[in-house]
């Protein structure tokens, strides 16, 4: 026999001198004892730190980067050249379903391949690749299953909750797609545990950005206006595209690049407010709760079965050999997912858990349907949260020391009759199947909110649902309050209560604009500037609702005005701005306000902005400056400036600091107040 000595320096002593034994040449189809020998050694554990310690992540890199191109890499794809080029197979096919096609052992593959470091980095690369593919079949196998639960309900959901409202195919069509979306990005944050997925997104989102208008996507199709329009104007996208966000940066930037994404681009924005009412005929709601199900599996069964292909395939390889497969195993966890992880995420559990989160999905579309949103404050009227009596205490929640309610916009019959109530189907919350309380669904939104505030565009449905700890073993996902089972659009205001009890609504209420229970969510956002409250409109189907414009300029600010103290100009200014309305007295106008933004909200804003902090925390000779800069203290007919305004008016925006230091070192910084 032909007899190869090898020399490995980065291995350890004893493994090196084992390594420096008899080989047997390619072409043989036995393994020798010395290989046997090798994969015993600490190095060729399946573990993180041999992944990493091998360089398998840059050798699968550079392997990319050399093969890319040519007729064997483009036929078998990245792992199926990577097994022919070192072990001779013509027929290593990784698919769904066909995971056991994609076996190799490590004594075939020391035996086979003649470098140790190379041996070690193939057997690492191939094995992980296996792993994950294992894991995406089991996936599958849980999403059928849920499937078929979730079916069966279908029946009793549809009849307790109210839908959707468009067209027979749009609200099935719609509901489908927004459940498929957002549970395809359940069923990755489930199933892959430990594993860094933003790294995927990272790459994906760079190429686009990268992407010049009219160029070419990673598809070589000609990059259409959506595209660009997702990355450059996210303001403008928000409000001409259903859904786009609805399964993360992943799905909505990734899965179309690579040409297997989701058709939800370019959908015009259809909401759920142009019907007033819950009548309609339920024979045809369960029929279409069926349909949703069925679709939304099978299509999120075929889009997962289509990205292992393209992973595998290794088609998009960056200038540095990085492709999408290299992204997905490069913290090497999927090579240290063992046969006894695998188990434990093929029995009743991981059912039980795709089905719930199947189920939780469907009654967060419902409630989303019914313009359900919650709001959070640290403004109560007791002691404690528990004793706080502003809102309905059947929709209730305490947690992060706020208080926490749920409640429903009823958009029916006049404008000026619409007011909250209970959301439809609250009763059967905690009946079978749902098996939740509102409780649940209020901590699980909130959370799920605290999680997305890390990330762009503050989409609740994006959410990472746990932690890369939690997420380790099946039995953490088992009730309704995890992070993301639900995410109802959540408004949190701490400066004040925007809550109100839902019982006792009287004819009074009717007539009375100025009622607590037209409460609306105008103020929304943390720092206590309503900088996230045109997200919970768009959240909740409210920036798209027939009568938004009157509920900018007259419900909300009789509601703001009741809230924050008259002399507070500049914070009931900015509340104007996010809501995008400004004063303009006169007949025509009969509200006080016109559906127009005043032409220094920008600059107001930027400079806030950048300033940090909340309405409490602005300078108040700044806070002067900026007030009578947008017109805020004025005079006479002819609304002339007041004198404390002088020093401010000549100015541009960017010296109102200066001034403003200027005007308090001129007074002791006692703050100068502008009646």
């Amino acid at each position: 026999m032909d007899h190869v000595f090898i020399e490995h320096v980065p291995l350890s002593n004893a493994t090196t001198a084992v390594m420096r034994a008899v080989r047997l040449p390619k072409q043989s189809k036995k393994f020798s004892t010395t290989a046997t020998t090798v994969c015993k050694t600490p190095e060729f554990d399946l573990t993180v730190a041999n992944w990493r310690d091998s360089k398998a992540s840059t050798f699968l890199k550079e392997f990319a980067l050399e093969n890319t191109g040519n007729k064997d890499y483009v036929a078998r794809g990245l792992i199926g050249s990577l097994a022919q080029h070192y072990l001779g197979k013509q027929e290593y096919h990784c698919s769904m379903g066909q995971s056991h096609a994609c076996m190799v052992s490590c004594n075939e593959v020391v035996s086979l391949v003649q470098d140790p470091a190379e041996a070690r980095a193939v057997y690492f690369i191939l094995t992980a690749a296996r792993h994950y593919l294992e894991v995406m079949e089991i996936a599958d196998r849980a999403m059928l299953a849920a499937q078929v639960n979730v079916g069966q309900w279908s029946d009793a959901m549809s009849l307790k909750f109210f839908w959707t409202n468009e067209t027979p195919h749009d609200r099935v069509f719609k509901l489908t797609i927004g459940l498929m979306s957002s549970f395809i990005t359940f069923m990755f944050s489930t199933f892959i545990p430990l594993v860094p997925f933003h790294h995927a997104e990272n790459v994906i989102q760079r190429k686009l950005d990268a992407l010049e208008k009219g160029g070419t996507t990673l598809t070589g199709i000609e990059a259409d206006e959506v595209n660009l329009l997702l990355i450059n104007q996210k303001k403008e996208l928000q409000e001409k595209i259903i859904k786009a966000k609805a399964a993360g940066n992943w799905l909505k930037v990734g899965y179309n690049a690579i040409g297997n994404g989701i058709p939800i681009l370019g959908i015009p924005a259809m909401e759920f407010w142009s019907w007033e009412g819950y009548e309609k005929a339920q024979v045809h709601n369960v029929a279409e709760l069926g349909l949703a199900v069925s679709q939304l599996v099978s299509e999120s069964r075929v889009k997962n079965a289509e990205s292992i292909v393209e992973f595998f395939s290794g088609r998009l390889v960056e200038s540095d050999g990085t492709t999408m497969l290299q992204k997905i195993l490069d913290s090497g966890s999927f090579l240290s997912v063992s046969a006894q992880m695998l188990h434990q995420w093929s029995g009743p559990n991981v059912e039980k858990r795709l089905t719930d989160a199947l189920k939780f999905r469907i009654l967060s579309e419902a409630l989303k349907s019914q313009g359900v949103f919650i709001h959070c404050t640290k403004d109560m009227n007791a002691f404690t949260c528990e004793n706080d009596s502003r809102g309905p205490q059947n929709l209730k929640a305490c947690i992060d020391g706020r208080v926490c309610y749920m409640s429903k916009w009823a958009g029916r019959g006049y404008w000026w009759r619409h007011h909250c109530e209970e959301p439809f189907g609250v009763d059967s919350m905690g009946d079978w199947p749902f098996l939740v309380s509102p409780e649940d669904i209020i901590i699980s939104s909130y959370k799920t909110y605290i999680l997305s505030k890390g990330g762009p565009g503050k989409d609740y449905a994006h959410a990472k649902f746990m932690s890369d700890e939690e997420m380790i073993s099946p039995q953490n996902f088992l009730d309704a309050s995890t992070p993301g089972a639900f995410y109802l659009p959540v408004c949190v205001n701490d400066r004040f209560h925007q809550s109100t009890p839902l019982d006792d609504y009287t004819l009074w209420d009717d007539f009375n604009q100025y009622s607590e229970k037209k409460s609306l969510p105008c103020s929304c956002g943390p720092a206590g500037w309503g900088e996230e409250t045109e997200q919970v409109w768009l959240d909740t189907g409210l920036a798209m609702a027939k009568h938004a414009d009157r509920y900018r300029r007259s419900f909300c600010p009789k509601q703001l005005a009741a809230k924050i103290p008259k002399q507070n100009k500049l914070e009931l200014y900015v509340h104007e701005c996010r809501l995008g309305i400004s004063h303009a007295p006169g007949f025509l106008n009969r509200d006080g306000f016109k559906n127009e933004r005043h032409p220094h909200c920008d600059v107001v804003l930027d400079i806030l902005t950048r300033l940090g902090g909340g309405p409490t925390d602005v300078d108040p000779y700044m806070k002067l400056g900026l007030e009578c800069k947008a017109g805020l203290h004025v005079t006479g007919s002819k609304r002339k400036p007041v004198k404390e305004c002088d020093l401010y008016m000549g100015a541009g925006y960017e010296e109102l600091a200066r001034l403003a230091a200027f005007k308090k070192g001129l007074d002791g910084g006692q703050g100068e107040q502008v009646k």
